[in-house]
């Protein structure tokens, strides 16, 4: 692959045109993801064991939804939120199955070693996303994945950094700032953690459907 297509993954740029795009999208991305701020919400303050299990499917589907959705909104296709929901269904059972091999592979790779551990992570960031857009198998997604993100574990690595690391981060400084103890900050994200995920998610659509884009044109630029 050329210098220059190595210089043109930007994770800057990324944050940049996801803070762009957002405005167009955000109330819908919100809207798909509105049943799983409800049911979190209803899962948090229940002691019934089985709603956790119930909220991660839910929660998949819903993903999915939006990864449909942007998807479709960025590439300038027709397509609705009820649309988005009845074509991410049928995606429901591979991601399911794919998010706990990834949750293994991942943990066994943590378990020898952090950073390898961060490193299996980056390389299989897109699997739940090419499963769903490009309609593939578990197997054919963790390997489609791991093709596209063959050199750019660095670039995935602060584009994550800059989505989710940063912006946690000063959550945590302004609640500690507020109420100079941890332990309260603590509580306080406890309680309000699913609601600020909720309030973030139309952002982590968007930007992990422009890493995507990014991603697929190096690589069909490099072959």
């Amino acid at each position: 692959m050329s210098n220059e297509n190595h210089q043109n993954l930007s994770s800057v740029d990324v944050v940049k045109e996801t803070l762009e795009k957002i405005g167009d999208v955000y109330f819908p991305l919100l809207i798909i993801n509105l049943p799983d701020l409800v049911f979190s919400l209803i899962e948090g303050f229940s002691e019934v064991s089985y709603l956790l299990v119930i909220s991660v499917i839910l929660s998949l589907w819903y993903t999915a939804t939006g990864y449909i959705y942007y998807h479709k909104v960025l590439n300038e296709q027709n397509i609705t939120i009820g649309r988005a929901f009845k074509a991410s269904l049928s995606k429901i059972g591979n991601v399911l199955i794919a998010i706990i091999i990834i949750s293994l592979i991942v943990f066994i790779g943590f378990l020898l070693f952090i950073i390898p551990g961060i490193y299996i992570a980056n390389r299989l960031y897109l699997t739940l996303y090419v499963i769903v857009i490009e309609n593939c198998s578990v197997i054919q997604g963790i390997k489609r994945s791991w093709e596209l993100t063959k050199g750019h574990s660095r670039f995935i690595f602060l584009t994550l950094g800059q989505v989710i690391g940063i912006p946690i981060l000063i959550v945590w400084i302004v609640f500690l700032i507020i109420f100079r103890d941890v332990e309260t900050v603590e509580n306080i994200t406890n309680l309000l953690g699913s609601v600020i995920r909720y309030l973030w998610s139309p952002i982590l659509f968007v930007s992990i459907t422009l890493v995507y884009n990014r991603l697929i044109a190096s690589y069909k630029s490099a072959k």
